[in-house]
């Protein structure tokens, strides 16, 4: 073997090597896989470095020995740390992490030994070789190493046998790929152990390194082919999974539709089952009295005072009738707003007076112009406003003080106008309170039940909302919020 032949080897070795790295490099930027192809790269180029210090020595000669040596060794220095940083990463140890960030902190002590010039005696060369035949006439040289530089083989050997142990553990552990590794890395400890020999002098034989790297890389690379071919097999996997479950979902969802459309059937008979009812209950009491006080009129003996107060009775239950006729229609019939600018002011005012002598009503307007007038239809909040303010005094036989305080508030986070009608009558508990807005509900023998819901409905229909605050023995607050410009009304009503 003639040593232009070795150089040219060599000198290839170390171009592929820096391929490689390159390719493990652009791998992890492409495609951005695991963190250890990156640090394999970075390692790839070390060994370059050996592959390339050791053909500059052969072809050059003893005289640039010292630096041909410390560019090999600058390489090996730097595959001990990274070798241990890439199996601590692939086998996913967390044990193993320590032992890599001390190979670091060696690395960066050993560079400087090397730099500085204490790695080597000043002694004559050595000729190597002689262990093969046929390597006879290739100049390999070697220096004799210093206690410091001989040290260095010694700790290399230890993290060697750590990533060995490494790689075992993920092996036995399942993990496919790292048998692929375990081989290569088998091969990578032995030659590295083979040079660290050579280079103390304890063995006559060549460097291996850079020959037996190219076979590591390519298992690792068969592992990076192993590796992402189990995850697309999981991706697989999990795809169909997904897809099954998905059209599960899908039927879930079907049925969930089916059950939740019968249930709004169900919900709505009901609704109008109750609503069915409690006009039935309203409208029965009133035609019973009817029923009974015509009867009493059809009798020969019924006398004019008596004629005269079943007359009245009927005349009040019809009115009943009609009151609750009225309200009914109201409460079902679609709310038509037509907006217009409205004066709180005069609607205050007008709820005023029509108070009675044994209530006295106090309207509070702000000295803000734009909490005066809001757009609104007149005619409705005419309504809203007795329905309030009745409601109030039948909840004070005795008689008592009504007020209606207009103020600044807050709906869906914007400006509004807040109208309080506050009352100083008996209250509601909180099980009445929970039911005040329920069609048909009332505590009053002579009420149909509707005020509050007819309130409601036209107070929604301007964008706004109801609120009530009660407490027994307390008295009742009815608050009303109310969008001060049109278009918080119109996207209120949208």
């Amino acid at each position: 073997m003639s040593p232009g032949f070795f150089i040219g080897v060599l000198s290839a070795e170390a171009i592929s090597q820096v391929a490689i790295g390159l390719f493990f490099g652009v791998a992890y930027w492409l495609v951005q896989c695991e963190a250890e192809y990156l640090v394999f790269a970075l390692l790839s180029w070390s060994v370059a470095l050996i592959s390339g210090g050791i053909a500059w020595g052969v072809a050059r000669g003893p005289e640039i020995f010292p630096h041909s040596a410390a560019v090999t060794h600058v390489g090996g220095v730097l595959c001990i740390s990274l070798h241990l940083m890439f199996v601590a990463l692939f086998v996913r140890v967390r044990s193993i992490r320590p032992y890599a960030l001390t190979a670091v902190l060696v690395t960066t002590m050993y560079l400087a030994f090397i730099l500085g010039g204490f790695w080597w005696r000043p002694t004559a060369l050595t000729r190597l070789g002689r262990g093969w035949p046929i390597s006879a006439t290739i100049p390999e040289l070697r220096g004799e190493v210093t206690l410091v530089g001989a040290s260095f083989y010694l700790i290399s050997g230890i993290f060697a046998l750590i990533s060995l142990i490494a790689l075992i553990r993920a092996y036995r552990s399942n993990v496919r790929e790292a048998g692929v590794v375990l081989g290569g890395g088998a091969l990578a400890i032995a030659a590295t152990a083979n040079d660290s020999l050579v280079v103390v002098g304890w063995l006559k034989n060549h460097y291996l390194i850079p020959h037996v790297f190219m076979l590591y890389s390519f298992l690792v690379a068969l592992s990076l082919l192993m590796r992402y071919q189990r995850a697309s097999r999981g991706l697989v996997v999990t795809a169909t999974t997904l897809k099954e479950r998905s059209e599960e979902l899908r039927r879930s969802y079907a049925d969930l539709e089916d059950v939740q459309r019968e249930l709004v059937t169900k919900k709505q008979l009901a609704a109008v089952g109750e609503l069915a009812a409690a006009i039935a209950h309203e409208v029965r009491n009133p035609l019973a009295i009817i029923v009974n006080a015509v009867a009493g009129l059809r009798r020969p003996t019924c006398s004019d005072p008596d004629r005269i107060t079943l007359l009245g009775i009927v005349d009040e239950e019809t009115g009943r009738l009609n009151r609750l006729v009225t309200d009914l229609l109201r409460f079902a019939r679609p709310v038509t707003v037509r907006r217009a600018a409205v004066g709180l002011h005069e609607l205050a005012k007008r709820a005023e007076w029509r108070g009675d002598e044994s209530h006295e009503i106090i309207v509070e307007l702000p000295d803000e112009p734009e909490l005066r007038t809001v757009q609104a239809d007149a005619n409705l909040l005419r309504l809203v406003f007795d329905n309030l303010v009745s409601n109030a005094c039948q909840s004070m036989p005795n008689g008592g003080q009504i007020r209606i305080a207009i103020s600044r508030g807050n709906l869906a986070g914007r400006d509004c106008v807040r109208i309080d009608v506050i009352d100083q009558g008996q209250g509601m508990d909180e099980q009445v309170l929970s039911r005040a807005i329920d069609p048909f509900f009332t505590t009053r023998p002579s009420g149909t039940g509707l005020g509050l819901p007819i309130v409601q409905r036209i107070i929604e229909a301007h964008g706004g909302a109801v609120e009530i605050d009660s407490e027994l023995g307390r008295g009742t607050i009815v608050s009303l919020l109310l969008p001060m410009d049109p278009d918080a009304l119109g996207a209120n009503l949208a």
